[in-house]
């Protein structure tokens, strides 16, 4: 049986309706508008970056950095802790929506990080007495999707005692939700740069460091910490 021109285009057509492109590239929020259109004013700007092999890394200014997979289907984007609707994926334009409000991203470039010629890579802490002090994390990661951020077991502060305590502890973690001189993790040991933590639950970190900045490992989890002036 022979198929028409006019034909076969009917057939082709459906095809090319359901062809999508891939989301790629850096994004920044440029505007937010709720659901009737109205312009909302908002200072948690969000940067999205999709990579190779459906990965995603998602920061809200003030935040942390998130690190999941997505999966993409129909203009349907599944981000694991978040759902949205894709309205545009153009060269210049992305415009996600949600159940809350509409969100218009404009492409733009990271600034390279240009590492130094011999800067140190990051050395596990082996000593407690080389990281006497107050820690604060400034910024956090996680390589995997967080469905729900509880901040009572997100690190905030940790401290590392000049000697042990009477209770033989090196030093303390804080939550993000806990009191000051109340928190809910004490640093039994450090052993092979491992941080070995009891208290409201048990944990394990692995702590290194690069010049003035630690990072501890728990998981898929992150913290980068520093020593800030009081």
């Amino acid at each position: 049986m022979k198929i028409t021109a006019g034909l076969a285009l009917l057939f082709i057509m459906p095809l090319m309706g359901f062809s999508q492109k891939k989301l790629s590239g850096n994004w920044r929020e440029t505007k937010r508008s709720n659901l009737q259109g109205a312009t909302i004013s908002f200072q948690d700007t969000i940067k999205v970056s999709f990579l190779p092999g459906n990965e995603y890394t998602w920061f809200k200014k003030g935040g942390f950095i998130y690190r999941g997979t997505y999966k993409l289907e129909k203009n349907d984007l599944d981000m694991g802790s978040r759902f949205f609707h894709v309205l545009e994926n153009s060269n210049k334009h992305l415009v996600l929506s949600d159940e809350d409000a509409q969100y218009t991203f404009e492409p733009f470039e990271e600034a390279p990080v240009v590492k130094l010629a011999g800067e140190p890579d990051p050395v596990p802490v082996q000593l407690t007495a080389s990281i006497v002090g107050i820690w604060k994390v400034f910024k956090g990661t996680s390589a995997s999707k967080i469905k729900e951020l509880d901040l009572s077991n997100r690190i905030k502060t940790v401290v590392f005692f000049a000697q042990p305590d009477e209770f033989g502890d090196v030093g303390y973690i804080s939550g993000g939700k806990d009191m000051q001189g109340q928190p809910s993790w004490k640093i039994s040991r450090l052993k092979d740069g491992t941080l070995y933590c009891h208290g409201k639950s048990d944990r394990v970190f692995f702590i290194s460091q690069t010049g003035d900045e630690l990072l501890l490992k728990e998981g898929d989890q992150s913290f980068f910490l520093k020593q800030f002036k009081e």
